[in-house]
């Protein structure tokens, strides 16, 4: 391949150059080439005034750029380009270039984030939490109703008496989740937290810090509870919010310019569903369609590793 050195010193003049034209060739690769604006881009990048005027560094950087086509060029022979993570890069590159780079912060006054902060102000206020501690004593596998209740009704006399064993006593006797954890559930909002009975939670919040609850009913049996410390909510102010509030307003205008620029893509390109194929799909955990004579195939242990898209059990060390 003839290479010009001309036109590449001409490129390279103090780094940045303009002597040939951004899109003109300087150097053909197989079926693509290495263009002048790509060889300006990288010495504006990589060299210095200095060193841009080295015919040494000048032509090793040209031949870097080289090795990277034909690299790129093997890569798509090879299908990289259609591998998963470099097609969410691609995906990612494509949305910079033509939504991401269109949305700035000084899009955004003053006045536009504060509106936008008092008409969602509740998201950026802190509730009032309080720490519970549970004490479970659950009815049936044996016990019934009129036992637990004078069991929990003992629990708690052996609390009222001495508080600080309150934590001891869930260890040793509560039935629920947290009873390894000495029966703390942790910080609570009055809204409560998954897999709390919400009695639980307003019963609580009834109560005055160190406060021990009296007795209550809930599905699972009879309960205990403690509210061990308390903290206050918080209203936060817009200036102590206004960075938030500009990266949720940035994030909604750019999520709205790329439904706009999706919805171009679908409208000058209509998908066309194979509804019938769509149909026949087998999902994780799904068995696959009838086999000749009415049976059911169930997936084996590989397809459904494939369904999830999981790589399988990992080797044994064995």
């Amino acid at each position: 391949m003839k290479k010009s050195s001309v036109g590449f010193g001409l490129v390279l003049a103090f780094g940045v150059g303009v002597a040939v034209a951004g899109d003109a060739p300087v150097v053909v690769v197989g079926d693509g080439s290495v263009t002048a604006a790509e060889v300006q881009e990288r010495a504006r990048t990589r060299l210095t005034a200095e060193a841009a005027q080295d015919p040494a560094q000048r032509r090793e950087l040209l031949e870097d750029l080289i090795d990277e086509e034909l690299m790129l060029q093997e890569a798509r022979r090879r299908g990289v380009d259609h591998d998963p993570k470099v097609e969410k890069v691609m995906i990612n590159t494509l949305l910079r270039d033509q939504v991401y780079g269109n949305v700035k912060n000084a899009d955004f006054t003053d006045a536009t984030l504060r509106a936008w902060f008092d008409a969602h102000r509740s998201e950026f206020d802190v509730p009032e939490k309080r720490q519970v501690r549970r004490l479970l004593v659950k009815v049936g596998e044996g016990r019934t109703d009129a036992q637990a209740r004078k069991d929990i009704e003992l629990l708690r006399k052996a609390t009222l008496a001495d508080p600080e064993q309150f934590g001891d006593l869930c260890s040793a006797h509560s039935e629920d989740p947290y009873k390894r954890r000495g029966g703390d559930v942790g910080f609570v909002t009055a809204e409560g937290k998954p897999g709390l009975d919400a009695t639980v939670v307003e019963v609580a919040f009834k109560l005055q810090e160190d406060a021990l609850s009296e007795p209550f009913r809930t599905p699972e049996g009879w309960n205990l509870v403690r509210v061990e410390a308390r903290r206050d909510p918080i209203q936060r102010t817009f200036e102590q919010m206004k960075g938030s509030v500009l990266r949720k307003v940035k994030s909604q205008a750019l999520d709205a310019l790329q439904e706009k620029f999706v919805a171009r893509l679908r409208a000058a390109t209509p998908p066309k569903v194979d509804e019938a194929a769509y149909k026949k799909l087998v999902w994780a955990g799904e068995r696959a369609p009838a086999a000749p004579g009415g049976l059911m195939v169930p997936l084996d242990d590989d397809e459904l590793d494939e369904a999830d898209g999981g790589e399988g059990d990992a080797p044994s060390g064995d």
